[in-house]
């Protein structure tokens, strides 16, 4: 089933459930996720979370007030189900402005597609897992732009600014159940073609945060072998 939702999701403080389901290519979420309850999110099939606070809440009502409220202000995710491979993956949006996302348990594969300003730095907000089922990925990806071909440092830079805005807070614990991979990409979805990419280390001395390994080039990669 197709759904299209324009708008913040708001789960009421405690007693607030939601269960949102978005698994087709058509389905989508233009909006952050203000959870003061529980919020399970499957997010599949080319569908897409544009994670953007569209609505204003009344701080002084209690109840009114969820993740978006406060200095750690978040959209957050009690239950994240992504898909049950990379190529069926949806993908989340964090473009200029975008909130960071706090997703407490993942499971599957999913995108997080970002955007560049005029000097190439990442914009968006930052993407937290607290823990991850075995077998879990994410992969940020950013698109590939003619101002990356006459700098090489600058592939390198957008990669490891893009790793660290992965967090996955397990990794303090030892745990390595979240694999995870940066690109560089010709397109952001459907047929996207990686031109650079990097797996990540997810720093468990560093509240889990992503640190890119080797940058392979993909081009010159197919044409080595």
């Amino acid at each position: 089933e197709t759904v299209k939702l324009d708008g913040d999701i708001f789960a009421l403080k405690d007693t607030g459930n939601i269960n949102l389901a978005l698994t087709n290519a058509e389905s989508y979420l233009n909006g952050a996720i203000d959870n003061g309850g529980n919020v399970k999110l499957y997010l599949q099939n080319g569908a897409i979370w544009n994670n953007k606070a569209n609505n204003t809440r009344y701080p002084l009502d209690s109840e009114d007030t969820g993740s978006l409220f406060g200095s750690d202000r978040a959209s957050r995710v009690n239950t994240f189900v992504g898909a049950d491979k990379l190529e069926n993956a949806g993908a989340i949006y964090q473009g200029l402005n975008s909130e960071n996302i706090k997703i407490d348990n993942y499971s599957g594969n999913a995108v997080v597609l970002y955007e560049r300003d005029a000097q190439d730095k990442i914009t968006g907000g930052t993407v937290t897992i607290g823990n991850a089922e075995v077998g879990s990925t994410i992969v940020a990806r950013t698109n590939y732009s003619e101002s990356l071909e006459t700098d090489a440092s600058k592939v390198d830079q957008v990669l490891s600014d893009m790793a660290g805005k992965l967090f996955y807070t397990a990794a303090t614990e030892g745990k390595t159940d979240l694999q995870g991979k940066v690109e560089i990409a010709e397109g952001l979805l459907t047929g996207a073609v990686a031109e650079y990419y990097s797996d990540i280390t997810f720093d468990g001395a560093n509240q889990g945060k992503g640190t890119v390994g080797e940058v392979i080039e993909l081009e010159k990669h197919r044409q080595e072998f």
